[in-house]
């Protein structure tokens, strides 16, 4: 039976201790680089299923796992002014329990957050005249990012 259903990628399904719910990643359409956690309560009816999501806010959340009691996710979050670190959530339908909370802090205190460059979606012209989207992290107008466009066969200045 299908769970999920829509205009995105879906990865990573982990089945909750009493396996009445299953705990997965996906992405935003249109939105490269942000993914969120979700719950699928299956219960005893798959057909009255409810996805429910438990993460917000921009980056990426991937890799739920479930604690033993099957009261929380631990996850990984990373965004544009953090690195990868592992964060845990409620996996109640309590919005007010719901607030991540981090659990590691592998970022140098020295590091200047603000100065990292956000990612965004490119299109451009490929070497078969079709129209292709990628994510780029490089500084408008770098040396880096040309060369990325160029390597993918593209004739934007970007």
């Amino acid at each position: 039976m299908q769970i999920t259903k829509g205009k995105f990628e879906v990865r990573a399904p982990q089945w909750s201790p009493d396996s009445t719910r299953i705990a997965f990643d996906a992405n935003e359409l249109d939105r490269y680089g942000d993914r969120h956690l979700y719950v699928a309560t299956i219960g005893t009816d798959p057909a009255a299923r409810d996805n429910r999501r438990v993460t917000t806010g921009r980056g990426t959340d991937i890799g739920p796992q479930w604690s033993p009691d099957g009261t929380r996710l631990a996850f990984q979050h990373t965004d544009p002014h953090n690195s990868a670190d592992i964060w845990t959530v409620s996996a109640s339908r309590n919005p007010q329990s719901a607030m991540p909370i981090r659990l590691s802090d592998s970022m140098p205190a020295a590091m200047d957050r603000s100065a990292f460059v956000e990612p965004e979606s490119v299109s451009y012209k490929g070497q078969t005249a079709r129209r292709c989207r990628r994510g780029c992290s490089c500084p408008r107008g770098s040396i880096a990012r040309r060369s990325i466009l160029r390597s993918c066969g593209s004739t934007a200045t970007a």
